[in-house]
């Protein structure tokens, strides 16, 4: 009986998972985009939707993808779903002296 009681609490207690979805400016989804936090990596879905299930609920999240700008952002678990919006990285063009 003891045990039921404990894995309860223990199951309340769990930490919630941190979930989100990555756009670009037009708010259309990105796919494969990296995502890195508390030394661990994953990636969008084909709906650029990640989820981390993790003990640590918060923390500074990265995302990357080839042709966007990098994004740093602070996230914690929320009920809500947290949508990330990367931006097009501009190609330099340089001029010869």
């Amino acid at each position: 009986m003891f045990a039921l009681i404990f894995l309860f609490l223990f199951q309340s207690q769990a930490t919630p998972p941190i979930h989100g979805q990555i756009l670009d400016m037009n708010r259309n989804p990105l796919v494969g985009v990296t995502i890195r936090v508390n030394q661990q990596k994953l990636y969008s879905d084909a709906e650029g939707h990640f989820t981390l299930k993790s003990k640590l609920n918060k923390g500074n999240f990265t995302f990357s993808a080839i042709g966007y700008k990098s994004k740093t952002q602070y996230l914690e678990a929320s009920e809500r779903e947290l949508t990330i919006l990367l931006l097009e990285q501009k190609p330099e063009i340089r001029q010869q002296p």
